[in-house]
């Protein structure tokens, strides 16, 4: 009896370890996201730091690769409506990744994030350019 519970529990914490593997595979499918954060308003060095808010939706291929749309309202500049943009992605086994996102085909910013709840949520912060941003999203149903 000892041993029949012994398996059971070393099987179901090696399944509880496997089943947290995540690969590119992990996000697949429609995700609704937000950013919040600080940018410069200009291109300029010694621009002002203006407040920033996008909405949108990315499309996640399970391979690698994602297409998004999204709106962008700044407290300085001029909104930006449904600019549309790409990029790829590279998930590790432990659920972080990154990301470069392609705007008017040119590499734009670089992102890293986390995976969490099976894949139905994604986090993360962009690196660069000198931005200060947040962002979350979520699976759409």
């Amino acid at each position: 009896m000892r041993t029949l519970l012994l398996m059971t529990i070393l099987g179901s914490s090696l399944y509880a370890q496997e089943s947290r593997l995540c690969s590119n595979a992990t996000l697949k499918g429609t995700y609704g996201y937000t950013v919040n954060g600080t940018r410069p308003a200009g291109l300029v060095p010694g621009a002002p730091i203006e407040q920033v808010m996008t909405v949108g939706v990315r499309n996640y291929d399970g391979q690698g690769t994602f297409t998004q749309i999204d709106t962008t309202k700044a407290s300085m500049t001029a909104p930006t409506i449904d600019q549309r943009a790409s990029g790829t992605y590279t998930i590790n086994p432990d659920c972080t990744g990154r990301a470069i996102i392609t705007i008017n085909g040119a590499p734009g910013p670089e992102a890293r994030f986390v995976v969490v709840n099976r894949g139905k949520e994604i986090h993360w912060i962009v690196l660069s350019p000198p931005f200060v941003m947040a962002a979350g999203g979520a699976v759409l149903q």
